[in-house]
């Protein structure tokens, strides 16, 4: 079982099949039938992709943390900010500000009796990783993983040419 069938919890005997592979990435596919919507639900995972959006991730998990730092640091600060109003306020902002990341931040203020914050401090909890996954659906159920991957990249071929046409 590849690591990409483990994440996303594949049902018993389906496996993910390669749909292209070369020396920058490699894609693999694996359909499930979707009795609901009568349709065939390819689900995709791109190394090239996951590699992409880990990098996007990271980034912002490290300009969540600096803001997060710059706030403690100010509690030591002369002029910074210390009260607990003033400070969940911030970490408000920047929650909104970082939304995908910070749900995966558990944040904990420590206040003084007064109405002054002590320290700040956060963990990273970890969340299931789909990095690299997508999903291509169909209402074509009799062609295989391949046809239909090549079928979608055809399509996008064609939708970037129009789109190349009309700027």
């Amino acid at each position: 079982m590849f690591p990409e069938e483990k994440r996303l919890n594949l049902p018993p005997g389906l496996k993910m099949v390669t749909v292209r592979e070369d020396n920058q990435r490699r894609i693999k596919a694996a359909p499930m039938y979707n009795p609901d919507t009568q349709e065939i639900e390819l689900t995709c995972h791109s190394t090239a992709k996951e590699i992409k959006e880990e990098g996007i991730k990271n980034r912002f998990e490290k300009r969540f943390e600096d803001h997060l730092k710059k706030i403690q640091t100010g509690l030591n600060k002369r002029h910074g900010i210390k009260r607990y109003e003033k400070i969940l306020e911030k970490i408000g902002r920047l929650k909104e500000r970082f939304k995908r990341v910070a749900r995966r931040y558990e944040i904990k203020i420590e206040k003084e009796d007064t109405d002054r914050v002590r320290a700040i401090s956060w963990e990273y909890k970890e969340e299931s990783n789909l990095s690299g996954f997508y999903c291509l659906r169909s209402n074509q159920l009799n062609f295989k993983e391949q046809e239909l991957f090549d079928i979608f990249s055809m399509l996008t071929d064609i939708e970037d040419a129009f789109k190349s046409m009309k700027s």
